[in-house]
């Protein structure tokens, strides 16, 4: 498991998951291709960047589109963070 205390001096806001929501985006299979995400981060509503291997390689995408990075967001606010984040986590 990844410390997430070796971030805290850097001026973001860092959460982790839960170990049920890990596994949900972990081992998704598509077109034969293993995917698991290792990092994601909103920036500020405008950007965002995501980390994954798939299959064997590492991949990073960057999303520049100001919708797609608000859609996220929306996703994260009223899906995700109410059930698939630690509370037990002390904001940095």
């Amino acid at each position: 498991m990844n410390d997430i205390n070796k971030f805290e001096s850097l001026p973001f806001e860092f959460l982790e998951t839960t170990k049920e929501f890990s596994e949900f985006i972990n081992n998704i299979v598509v077109d034969g291709v293993r995917y698991d995400e290792e990092f994601f981060m909103m920036a500020d509503g405008k950007e965002s960047i995501g980390v994954h291997c798939a299959g064997n390689k590492r991949e990073a995408v960057v999303i520049k589109l100001p919708v797609v990075c608000f859609l996220q967001k929306m996703i994260y606010d009223r899906v995700l963070e109410p059930s698939f984040v630690k509370k037990d986590l002390k904001p940095v």
